[in-house]
């Protein structure tokens, strides 16, 4: 089983949910883990606990992507990022401005009730999250 906002989607509509019922979700911070093997740069990999770190997206943003001995990584099929801290062996996965901008699309494209966030207080001053979800939803086909 993949993991996917569309795969969810895809299941609703066809339990006959109206895609307009529909509201998916973006972060606004991250979720991390412990104790992560290697392998794989830590996905789908066994953990020993919750990270106890601090998980804004700003946060995240400003002191892990690429900093501080964490690698930023791509999931195609959940189509988000994950940082993976190899010498620590902490896995923390978050959204960024390119996988809620591909979100939004989606919720765009497929005629979706629309996307929500937690929390707004996560975000970049500028050039964030919000502002990559208004300008996809903003966009006219």
């Amino acid at each position: 089983m993949t993991r996917s906002a569309q795969e969810i989607v895809e299941y609703c509509i066809g339990l006959g949910v109206a895609p307009s019922q529909l509201v998916i979700g973006a972060a606004f911070y991250g979720k991390g883990w412990i104790g992560v093997p290697p392998e794989n740069n830590g996905m789908y990999q066994s953990n020993r606990g919750a990270w106890d770190g601090f998980g804004r997206y700003f946060a995240l943003r400003e002191s892990f992507e690429d900093k501080n001995g964490f690698a930023r990584h791509w999931d195609p099929v959940a189509k988000a990022p994950w940082l993976y801290n190899a010498a620590d062996s902490i896995l923390i996965t978050y959204d960024d401005t390119v996988s809620v901008r591909m979100k939004a699309e989606y919720v765009r494209t497929s005629k979706l009730g629309g996307i929500m966030f937690w929390e707004l207080s996560g975000d970049t001053p500028g050039g964030g999250l919000l502002e990559a979800i208004n300008s996809e939803i903003s966009r006219v086909k």
